[in-house]
């Protein structure tokens, strides 16, 4: 059965951190654990990019090591020196947060692999991140989000039978920290967030059928707000060139959300932790409530990282938890589908 559990811990500890969101968990577990772990930035990172608004947050911090072999051998040594293996906490197996070397060293025992989560792993009862993950992990760190729990498939996956210990950070502490920027002023806004399993021909389709998204001189024209996948593999390719969007770069998306959503506002989106944050703040009572619709589509072309289980128990979470605090939509194949009623 996993528990919660918190220990101040003496060994070196390094996170190894790609999505902007991830900064955050990062951030908010080294207050609750009175330390500052190491932290490396995967290759490819949003956070490293020339637009990126957290570029000069991460300039001169003497936490943040260069994500080569190097540093991880000199880190291991330091460990040993210090009586421990060095913990390396990573949200998935896959390239570029773990590369060959990092799992040589774990199969060595030279390193300690543990978990964080910024969202989805206790979302869904199926993450198709566990066909990667061996029995191998302790802990794993996330969110308080509401409902938020590890499945027995995903424990069994992740620990076998030790069980797994689960820190909670909290959510309400981290809009505190966001409350210092300054919300936006547009009322009437749309934003459009990329995503796996996102039916982006839908997404034309929706967006066609919005007189005010399109004639370039009407005043009730809204160009709608929009966030691309830092994956370029997982990129809308078919969006229009005669639709205009304006791209955001925020970082991260979420404290976008924070400052600018509003009653008028509407979130269109696939499958993301981004969105159950977004709809779990406004269920906390942090946000005022707004419009969600999420496109999705069973239609992938990389089976490998997709699969109908996952899909089916992430629209059911997003039904159950949040269909009575946001106006939720769920498109799956263009056709509505409407919430299970016990």
């Amino acid at each position: 059965m996993p528990h919660s559990e918190f220990k101040r811990t003496r060994k070196i500890e390094a996170w190894v951190c790609y999505s902007t969101i991830s900064f955050d968990l990062y951030q908010s577990w080294a207050r609750q654990a009175h330390h500052r772990p190491r932290l490396f930035l995967a290759p490819g990172t949003p956070l490293l990019r020339e637009k990126s608004t957290r570029i000069n947050e991460l300039q001169d911090r003497p936490d943040l090591k260069p994500y080569t072999i190097k540093q991880i051998l000199i880190l291991i040594l330091a460990s040993l020196l210090a009586g421990s293996r060095l913990l390396v906490r990573v949200p998935h197996l896959n390239q570029p947060i773990c590369n060959k070397y990092i799992l040589l060293l774990s199969r060595l025992r030279l390193i300690q692999l543990e978990l964080y989560d910024d969202g989805v792993l206790g979302v869904v009862e199926t993450p198709t991140v566990c066909n990667y993950l061996q029995p191998v992990f302790g802990s794993v760190c996330s969110w308080n989000i509401q409902g938020w729990q590890l499945s027995d498939s995903t424990i069994r996956c992740l620990a076998g039978k030790r069980g797994m210990a689960i820190s909670n950070l909290s959510l309400e502490d981290l809009c505190r920290d966001w409350r210092q920027y300054n919300a936006g002023n547009e009322r009437e806004l749309l934003i459009i967030i990329e995503a796996k399993y996102m039916d982006y021909i839908g997404l034309n389709n929706l967006i066609n059928q919005m007189p005010h998204t399109v004639g370039s001189h009407s005043k009730f024209e809204v160009i709608p707000k929009y966030f691309e996948h830092p994956w370029e593999i997982k990129r809308n390719i078919n969006w229009p060139p005669s639709l205009q969007r304006d791209l955001i770069y925020e970082s991260p998306i979420e404290r976008y959300l924070f400052n600018n959503v509003n009653p008028e506002a509407h979130v269109i989106t696939g499958m993301t932790s981004s969105i159950v944050l977004l709809c779990d703040l406004i269920s906390k009572g942090e946000l005022p409530s707004c419009r969600v619709t999420l496109l999705l589509s069973t239609r992938q072309a990389d089976k490998k990282f997709h699969h109908q289980d996952e899909l089916d128990s992430y629209i059911s979470f997003m039904h159950r938890m949040y269909s009575s605090v946001v106006d939720l939509t769920v498109m799956l194949d263009g056709q509505w589908l409407r919430p299970l009623r016990d």
